[in-house]
């Protein structure tokens, strides 16, 4: 576990007491500040309830499961990446200059 500088902390009342789509977001949050320390086996609804100081239960008030918080984290880095292309093949019209773009786009990205 990295020190209280490595992650951020919520308080028990700041998760049970925030928005339904705020809880949902700092769950995300935190899957994916563990998913980045320690990759996917440091990612489980206990650990994820110590990180927000809360228990385990929580993320199951929200989440069905951690396969479904990843479903989700998925969905997002997708939708990212395909922005993150439309933006870099907007610049060109012309054909060879866009396939140029898009492949730097997808090194850059990665």
């Amino acid at each position: 576990m990295g020190s209280s500088k490595d992650r951020q902390v919520f308080s028990a009342r700041e998760v049970a007491g925030g928005a339904d789509e705020g809880t949902r977001e700092r769950i995300i949050s935190t899957a994916m500040q563990l998913y980045a320390r320690g990759g996917l086996e440091q990612v489980s609804m206990r650990a994820i309830g110590r990180e927000l100081d809360v228990s385990q239960m929580m993320a199951y008030r929200y989440f069905e499961s951690k396969d479904e918080i990843f479903t989700e984290i998925r969905s997002r880095v997708f939708d990212n990446f395909a922005a993150y292309f439309e933006a870099a093949i907007e610049r060109s019209t012309a054909p060879f200059p866009r396939l140029v773009r898009y492949c730097y786009a997808y090194i850059e990205f990665g």
